[in-house]
């Protein structure tokens, strides 16, 4: 059995991010548990609402889905960047996972984008969501000789998979309605009890 964890801000969380745990569980019949671990701060955006918000809107879109925990490590830890995240999660609570991971983040992985891009490379093994909106991808995953053997791939459907907090929150603070099903009933329902993106 493996452990895998998701990683992201869930600024907020939204459908499209619980339809990407969705798939891997219906997908991957090895999961002892899904980790969702919301980001201190993540290093590659600009600040987003207090951790404690996103913390507890991961929560109640997550709510209810089989073997998923979502972890608050890293308001415990506070790492820098992924891989300081990673070498505590190895050293001091299990020493192997399967990193969920989107198409577009591995390319920006593979473009040396993130902190020790390469070592996330070498020391990982990844649950691709593979939606194909990038074209590429499985040529230079077949290419390179790091990561070839390292890929579980996670087949995704539905528009929902491709949807962007960022949009969300722009809608929220122009009083834009929302599209019907971005969001989860109760995360809506905590984001307008909290004033939270206005």
């Amino acid at each position: 059995m493996s452990n895998y964890i998701f990683l992201g801000s869930f600024n907020p969380p939204h459908n499209g991010h619980v339809a990407c745990i969705n798939s891997l569980v219906d997908n991957c019949k090895d999961i002892e548990f899904v980790y969702v671990i919301p980001a201190w701060q993540n290093p590659n955006k600009s600040a987003s609402i207090e951790f404690g918000h996103r913390y507890n809107m991961t929560c109640l879109a997550f709510e209810g889905i089989t073997n998923v925990v979502v972890s608050e490590i890293e308001s415990v830890v506070k790492p820098k960047n992924t891989y300081e995240l990673f070498s505590y999660i190895n050293e001091n609570i299990f020493p192997s996972f399967k990193w969920v991971i989107t198409e577009e983040t591995l390319m920006e992985i593979i473009e040396g984008k993130w902190v020790n891009s390469e070592a996330l490379l070498k020391e990982n093994d990844f649950a691709l969501l593979h939606v194909g909106n990038i074209d590429n991808v499985s040529k230079v995953i077949r290419e390179n000789p790091i990561i070839k053997d390292k890929i579980e791939y996670v087949e995704l459907k539905g528009s929902l998979c491709v949807c962007h907090s960022t949009d969300i929150r722009k809608s929220i603070a122009q009083g834009i309605g929302l599209e019907k099903g971005l969001l989860n009933d109760s995360v809506l329902e905590y984001i307008n009890q909290n004033n939270l993106y206005k």
